[in-house]
């Protein structure tokens, strides 16, 4: 069973374009406190309590930074952020044809990545339709021969 991807009202994975970290870096600490995320991007996490809608305050963040991608930081059950890379993995019930992927991408706004060797009903997909995220899986998991869908997330461990 996987887990949870909550999504957070508060903390945003922000992926600035080549050339753009400067000027977005500068946008971004004046909406509150960024962390470096390594290859992942860069972490906000926005002044203040946060809205309860976190799709709401995606919306007016992204306006804020229109020339970078950004997505909610998922939390599992248990409150531990994951990271999402800009890709999504659809479990089908059965092996899709190549001609059912390829229409299933362009009616979703996503590229085909790659299919899992070991599980054939199993493909990772590129997100080329950027909207918020959450939205996306949400939107996939009733689509025809759909079984789950699940934000690709990069997640960071400390042991104890």
């Amino acid at each position: 069973m996987r887990s949870k991807q909550i999504p957070s009202s508060d903390t945003f994975l922000v992926r600035v374009s080549a050339g753009h970290e400067e000027s977005a870096a500068k946008r971004l600490a004046a909406l509150g406190t960024i962390q470096d995320a390594g290859d992942a991007g860069v972490v906000v996490q926005l002044n203040g309590s946060g809205a309860s809608d976190p799709k709401s305050v995606w919306a007016e963040l992204q306006k804020q930074v229109d020339d970078a991608e950004v997505d909610p930081i998922l939390l599992d059950e248990t409150g531990v952020p994951h990271f999402p890379t800009g890709e999504v993995t659809v479990r089908f019930k059965h092996a899709p044809s190549d001609e059912f992927l390829s229409g299933f991408a362009d009616k979703h706004g996503l590229k085909v990545r790659s299919r899992n060797e070991f599980v054939p009903a199993q493909v990772a997909f590129q997100v080329t339709t950027r909207g918020y995220l959450p939205d996306l899986v949400e939107s996939l998991r009733p689509a025809e021969n759909v079984a789950s869908a699940w934000a690709n997330t990069k997640s960071y461990y400390r042991r104890s």
